[in-house]
């Protein structure tokens, strides 16, 4: 069961992530600014680590051999580290543009994102290769080309348990954040269900973008193994799917952009960025709108954060 909520919910993702892509590469203005560029690739990772995964399943034939299986586990090695460091980028950048507010520039911050993303998965995948002849990667007894152990532990748990360490760190001090400025602009709040709403559906984004969702794999063991099991292949096969209701069917940027392309006239259409002003405002609801494209009334404060482009 859980290998077929598995491959639908990827299916479906890589589906998505292809729109995705296909939208962001066609207008490349909804990609001018950093926290677009980073789910872009973001994207892109994950567009590889679901296409080869549905590769393997979808055709085990062409792994017989052994030096493709070992070429399969591999590239889903280096894909889902990259996937993982992307999302490590992304909570960079929300930390220093939402936690922390402060001016602070970064020179060709996305260039050192792209060497750190792509690069880093690289280096680990081929020490993985050079260290015991590529033996680290074969056929397990479940027919799946993948990591053997010790490797496995060394080369992909450690450190994508270190990002998502990081990544629940950013996302308890966003929230707390966000708590905060609650309190201190509650007057700006039509209600506390709304409000509630609010902070419940950022939530939701972080948790997705930082892929917080990973962490169900640590639990799915003991008693209530089964429970995160299915928990971990839904959301986590459905990542994609997600990530394209957020950043193309929610944003009415790229609504604006297909309309105007499909040669429909569309009175006072106004494109606009969600980083386009360099001040990023202390007020929580600020913050939402700024960095998920979601429109909330907002209240002007001092501070801001930059990232020079690369």
């Amino acid at each position: 069961m859980l290998s077929i909520i598995s491959i639908v919910g990827s299916s479906i993702s890589f589906c998505c992530l292809v729109m995705t892509v296909f939208t962001y590469t066609v207008f490349r203005n909804l990609r001018r600014h950093s926290p677009s560029k980073i789910v872009y690739n973001l994207c892109w990772a994950l567009l590889l680590f679901n296409g080869l995964f549905l590769l393997g399943r979808y055709f085990p034939t062409i792994l017989r051999e052994a030096v493709r299986c070992k070429a399969m586990a591999a590239l889903l090695h280096y894909s889902l580290l990259a996937s993982m460091f992307w999302m490590s980028v992304n909570a960079f950048y929300m930390y220093i543009s939402v936690v922390k507010v402060f001016n602070v520039q970064i020179a060709r911050f996305i260039l050192k994102c792209f060497l750190f993303a792509w690069g880093l998965p690289a280096v680990l995948v081929v020490l993985t290769l050079l260290i015991n002849d590529t033996e680290n990667y074969g056929r397990l007894y479940t027919n799946f080309c993948w990591i053997r152990k010790p490797a496995f532990y060394v080369t992909l748990v450690s450190p994508v348990a270190t990002s998502l360490l990081i990544n629940l760190a950013v996302f308890c001090l966003s929230m707390i954040e966000i708590s905060k400025s609650n309190k201190r602009h509650s007057s700006m709040l039509i209600n506390e269900r709304k409000s509630f709403m609010a902070n419940f559906r950022v939530a939701f984004v972080l948790l997705i973008l930082l892929g917080l969702t990973w962490t169900f794999a640590f639990f799915s063991f003991g008693e209530l193994g089964t429970l995160f099991s299915y928990l971990f292949s839904i959301f986590n096969s459905l990542q994609g799917m997600f990530i394209f209701t957020f950043y193309c069917l929610l944003k009415r940027e790229v609504h604006n952009a297909w309309l105007v392309l499909c040669g429909c006239q569309i009175e006072d259409i106004v494109i606009t960025s969600k980083y386009s002003e360099s001040r990023v405002s202390r007020s929580s609801l600020s913050k939402q709108s700024k960095y998920y494209e979601f429109k909330f009334t907002t209240s002007k404060d001092s501070g801001s954060s930059s990232a020079q482009e690369g």
